[in-house]
């Protein structure tokens, strides 16, 4: 279950001024644009259907997997690219490599 909260508060960047609902399917609609929203796997993230959805890049942002042992399970998974919102632990790859 979602829950679209309307003219969301931000510290930093004030009132969120997008058009924000919620469709068919698990999708979040941001301004016409359709989000699929998927839930999180028991199994971690290599679990996930980045391949079959043709996913590039994930923004890991849960603060679970913030080691490169568990933030791999993304590229396994199908994924480019991993980017860590969070600070990152023991030895990450930097950048392109």
């Amino acid at each position: 279950m979602w829950d679209v909260q309307p003219g969301a508060q931000d510290t930093v960047h004030g009132q969120f001024k997008h058009d924000v609902k919620i469709g068919e399917k698990d999708e979040l609609i941001v301004n016409g644009n359709k989000i699929k929203c998927i839930q999180a796997s028991r199994e971690g993230p290599k679990a996930l259907p980045w391949k079959d959805m043709g996913v590039k890049y994930v923004i890991e942002s849960t603060g679970l997997f913030v080691e490169y042992e568990k933030a791999v399970g993304h590229i396994e998974a199908g994924a480019e690219k991993v980017i860590i919102s969070a600070p990152g632990k023991g030895n990450l790859s930097l950048g392109t490599a």
